[in-house]
C-alpha cells in the first residue's frame, strides 16, 4: 500500500466521522460486510479478535474500485491501514453510481466480527450517498 493510499484512507475516515458528527443521521440501512471472511482488517486470527477499525462504533473508508474484475459496482470497505471486505454485490449496484456522481459514502461498525462469525460484521451505511438513495426511493 502507497503512502498516498494510506493517506486518502485516513482523510476519508476523518471525514466520514466530521459528517457523521456534523449532520447526526437516523440510521438508515443496516447490512453485512461482504467477503469479510479473506480480509485481513476484518479479523486477527492469531490473536481471535477484531482489529485495525472493524470494532463496533468505528467508521470505515467506503473506496470504489471500478476496475474491480469480479463487479463493476465495487466499493471495498477500508480502516486506515486493511481492507475490511466489500459492500455486499446488490447494495453496491444502488450506490456506486451514486458514489461516481459525486455522493460520498461511509459506513460505521454496528457489530464487529467474533471467532464463530467472522464474516458477519453488521455496518450501518450514512452520507450523501445515502441521502441521495433514500430520496430516490
Amino acid at each position: 500500500m502507497s503512502g498516498h493510499d494510506k493517506l486518502a484512507r485516513i482523510s476519508a475516515i476523518v471525514d466520514g466521522k466530521d459528517w457523521r458528527a456534523a449532520n447526526r443521521p437516523p440510521l438508515t440501512y443496516r447490512g453485512r460486510v461482504a467477503g469479510a471472511y479473506f480480509y485481513d482488517g476484518a479479523f486477527d486470527w492469531s490473536q481471535q479478535t477484531a482489529r485495525q477499525g472493524a470494532r463496533q462504533g468505528d467508521v470505515l473508508a467506503a473506496i470504489r474500485e471500478p476496475d474491480n474484475p469480479y463487479d463493476r459496482h465495487a466499493i471495498a470497505l477500508w480502516t486506515f491501514d486493511a481492507q475490511v471486505g466489500h459492500v455486499p454485490a446488490n447494495v453496491a449496484c444502488d450506490l456506486a453510481p451514486l458514489m461516481d456522481a459525486g455522493h460520498p459514502l461511509w459506513v460505521q461498525v454496528w457489530r464487529e466480527a467474533i471467532t464463530d462469525e467472522p464474516s458477519n460484521i453488521e455496518i450501518v451505511y450514512f452520507g450523501p450517498a445515502i441521502d441521495e438513495w433514500r430520496d430516490r426511493q
